[in-house]
């Protein structure tokens, strides 16, 4: 997100929990780094796991590893618990990298080319992944401070698109002409939280569903950022009665304490396979250092209860942001659930998510509310340039997320005097 020698805004001297130290000496609440550190920084239990694994001999994912096969085994009976339809676990070295070959895979086992995604999405950086990534900022452009930008061409020439629901939860969803998009198609890929504000309904998910059935579309749930917990819930797929064919999982999955990603494959997925072998290979997936990671953060998540967790906080958060967010003319609307919530700005519209390409000399709102909210104590991320996302730990003390709250206030505020000035 910067172009070559430009000096990183931030850089981190330490962490704990849910505080970061900056090299200049600045304590922040981290409300918003990245959606991978379910265990905050520096968990205790997950050091050492990876402290005792540092000394593990290893040579490749072709060989058999007793602690790889432990952390599937965690993964499906803890992360998948009350589940029953997972049943086989591929290791990758990120979410990017799951949902690239989870998808080779639906072409090859349905014999079809045609692929899937909603608009306004996010899949990843790799490959079919990245051609599944249609989000106009997070799509690999170059993007031009004075203003333009140069998009990279298309790999492949077999996607199609679904219209994206409207922000929030509760919106009609619009599959108007799914079924056309859908016929002949190997997969539909969907994720929850795409543009930051696009969270789809229970609604949504089952007519989806229904629908990628009916055409022999096998569907994938992207649950790399809302996987294990973050929404109060294991997954964002059991908002509703249908479940996917394949999920596909990174970030969290390993609580940022190592690069790790996976490819969860049904019964029915497994069964269209038969015998045949799958023949995808890689020299660090399941790395030692990631299955002791896994394996550590099933076993953090459900011995401290951080699911049922981050429900009950996530109440309590999500409607403190929403009197917060009525006092503010910046903003448009709050969404979320559980520790994942977006605050949409009300600003430029060259900044909006469905067109802003990250160019152009003039700050976008949401860069204001995290730049003023990193002022006084607290990172937020801005997701596009209207968009401000607060993904906090799952570990995260009440008292700091009422910090963080105030934090917040006090950052729209700035925003909403910038926003009439520039009107």
């Amino acid at each position: 997100m910067r172009a070559a020698g430009e000096t990183p805004p931030l850089r981190i001297a330490d962490g704990r929990g849910a505080r970061i130290e900056l090299d200049n000496g600045q304590r922040v609440i981290d409300a918003g780094s990245i959606s991978a550190t379910l265990l905050g920084h520096r968990h205790p239990d997950l050091v050492a796991a990876i402290q005792r694994t540092a000394e593990d001999p290893y040579v490749s994912d072709g060989w058999g590893h007793a602690p790889r096969e432990q952390a599937a085994r965690d993964l499906l009976e803890i992360g998948f618990e009350g589940e029953d339809w997972p049943q086989v676990v591929r290791f990758c070295t990120s979410a990017s990298e799951a949902n690239d070959i989870a998808l080779h895979l639906t072409r090859t086992i349905t014999g079809r080319a045609p692929l899937v995604s909603r608009a306004q999405a996010y899949h990843g950086a790799l490959g079919l992944a990245r051609e599944a990534s249609n989000h106009p900022l997070w799509n690999g452009n170059l993007a031009s401070p004075e203003g333009g930008f140069v998009e990279p061409p298309p790999i492949d020439s077999g996607w199609r698109t679904l219209a994206a629901p409207a922000p929030g939860s509760d919106a009609d969803p619009p599959l108007e002409g799914a079924a056309e998009v859908l016929a002949g198609a190997a997969a539909v890929i969907s994720d929850y939280g795409s543009n930051g504000v696009i969270f789809p309904s229970a609604s949504y998910q089952d007519e989806l569903a229904a629908q990628a059935a009916a055409a022999g579309a096998i569907w994938i749930s992207d649950e790399a950022v809302t996987g294990l917990g973050r929404l109060g819930r294991s997954f964002a797929f059991q908002q509703g009665h249908s479940r996917p064919g394949i999920v596909t999982l990174g970030k969290g999955m390993t609580g940022g304490a190592a690069p790790g990603g996976a490819v969860v494959l049904s019964a029915d997925v497994v069964e269209a396979m038969g015998g045949r072998r799958w023949m995808t290979y890689s020299t660090f997936r399941g790395h030692p250092l990631t299955s002791a990671a896994v394996s550590t953060c099933m076993r953090v998540i459900k011995r401290d209860g951080l699911i049922e967790r981050a429900r009950e906080v996530g109440t309590n958060f999500g409607r403190s942001l929403r009197q917060v967010a009525a006092g503010h003319d910046c903003v448009l609307q709050v969404v979320g659930e559980g520790l994942l919530w977006a605050i949409e700005l009300d600003g430029d519209p060259e900044h909006a998510s469905a067109r802003w390409h990250g160019d152009g000399r003039r700050r976008p709102l949401a860069e204001v509310v995290t730049a003023a909210a990193l002022e006084r104590g607290a990172i937020m991320s801005a997701y596009s340039g209207l968009v401000v996302w607060l993904v906090p730990p799952l570990v995260i003390e009440t008292e700091e997320l009422e910090e963080v709250t105030e934090i917040l206030d006090a950052a729209l505020s700035v925003a909403d005097a910038e926003r009439a000035a520039r009107s």
